[in-house]
Parts: C-alpha cells; structure tokens; sequence
C-alpha cells in the first residue's frame, strides 16, 4: 500500500538503499574483520577506547580523551563493518535468523543501558567532577552495544 504513493524518485532511493543493505550483508568487504577473533579484538579495542576516553578527564589529559574519541569512533566503524551491520539495518534487509539475533541484542542493550545509567548515578554520588565525562562515555557505549554484542557473541555472520 505504500508503494502506490511512492514517486519515481523515492523508488529508486529505496533500491539504492536495498542494494546497498545487500552489499553490506554478502559484499567481500572487511572480510578479514569478519571471523570471531578479530570480532572480539574490536570490542576490545571499543572498550580501551572508552577507558582512555573516561581516563583523561580526571588525569587532566586532554590529548588522551582526544586520542580515545579518535580509537573510540574508528573501532566502532569496524565493528559494525565486522558484524555487516545486523544490529543496525531494518528488518526488511534481515533473514528470519539475523532478525532474531538482532532482537535478543536490543534486549541485552537495554539491560545494559539500565545497569549504565545505575553506574552513572554511582559515580555522580562519588566524584561530581566527573559526572559529563561518565554520561559521554555512556552515551557512546550505547552507541555501539548492538554492534559489539553481535560481534562477541555470534559464531557465524
């Protein structure tokens, strides 16, 4: 019923981007990204990232919040590369397998988030200082959760 209003140019926008789903599900790139261990290296180097993020403010270190944003954002590209974007895209672009790993996700996401917010509120009680540094750094591990999950947890992509 939709796609009686659709204009010519909303219908080609959306092959474009069915094509482009399709090239990040079953295309060759980050191929090397795409195994289990170098998975987990990522979500490693998400989390490191954050630290060095988190660190900098109360060390008074500018260039290691710098330097953790920058690692932060870089690794969190390739995880989502790395995991082809299951977490991410729309349902129509998933299998009925991949849209059952990316709802179980969302679920573990939320729990997180809940448990984040919990720590954020524990760290306002203790060093007030560093209550906006602790909120980005949430924010940010939110970001990119669905991704990491998928890429710890799942075997095959």
């Amino acid at each position: 019923m939709y796609t009686t209003f659709m204009s010519e140019s909303d219908t080609q926008y959306r092959q474009a981007l069915d094509r482009g789903h399709q090239r990040l599900l079953s295309g060759p790139d980050f191929f090397a990204l795409r195994g289990r261990t170098p998975r987990r290296w990522l979500v490693l180097a998400v989390c490191g990232s954050l630290a060095l993020y988190f660190a900098g403010s109360p060390l008074h270190k500018p260039w290691l919040t710098l330097l953790g944003l920058v690692l932060f954002f870089t690794s969190s590209v390739l995880v989502r590369f790395a995991t082809r974007g299951v977490a991410d895209l729309p349902a129509s672009a998933l299998d009925e397998r991949q849209l059952v790993v990316r709802n179980a996700v969302y679920v573990a996401s939320y729990r997180l988030a809940g448990g984040l917010v919990v720590l954020v509120i524990g760290v306002a009680e203790l060093l007030p200082g560093l209550v906006v540094p602790a909120l980005l750094a949430s924010l940010f591990a939110l970001l990119v959760t669905p991704s990491c999950i998928v890429a710890w947890t799942e075997r095959e992509l």
